[in-house]
């Protein structure tokens, strides 16, 4: 029976499966590389999204009801305040110009002096102004182009 497989060069098939062995074990790394990195994102991608969906809030109460109210004020500030490790700056201090934005407004709730309402007034208009740019500004965080790392 060894006979018809005396053909085979078995050093050469010993090497060949190293090889393969080898080769198999490299594309295994490479793949369980790629799922921790699409891991990792995804579960930055739920924190951001959080953020995102509380700054938006914001901007439907305000835009809505033209006020905010302190509970709702601190409650943005709450979602938010771990937008500092989840983004860059440019998200940290956008969202810090909101609150202050907001508590401005909240700080003319109930006014009468026309002075008072005129820049209650402003400040309405530059949330309004803002919306627009809402996605724009939370956009390259929250893409899923998988080849952006």
């Amino acid at each position: 029976m060894m006979e018809h497989w005396s053909f085979i060069d078995w050093d050469k098939l010993v090497r060949l499966s190293a090889l393969l062995s080898t080769v198999i074990a490299l594309l295994a790394l490479y793949i369980s590389w790629q799922q921790h990195k699409t891991n990792i994102r995804l579960a930055l991608m739920g924190k951001r999204l959080k953020v995102f969906l509380a700054t938006r809030k914001l901007f439907v109460t305000v835009l809505a009801e033209a006020r905010i109210g302190t509970d709702r004020l601190i409650g943005f500030r709450w979602e938010t305040q771990e937008s500092e490790f989840l983004f860059g700056p440019d998200i940290s201090a956008y969202l810090d110009a909101l609150y202050k934005k907001a508590a401005d407004l909240d700080v003319y709730e109930g006014v009468s002096s026309q002075e008072m309402l005129n820049e209650r007034n402003e400040i309405l208009l530059w949330f309004h102004h803002q919306y627009g740019d809402l996605k724009k500004n939370f956009g390259k965080y929250l893409s899923l182009k998988i080849l952006d790392w």
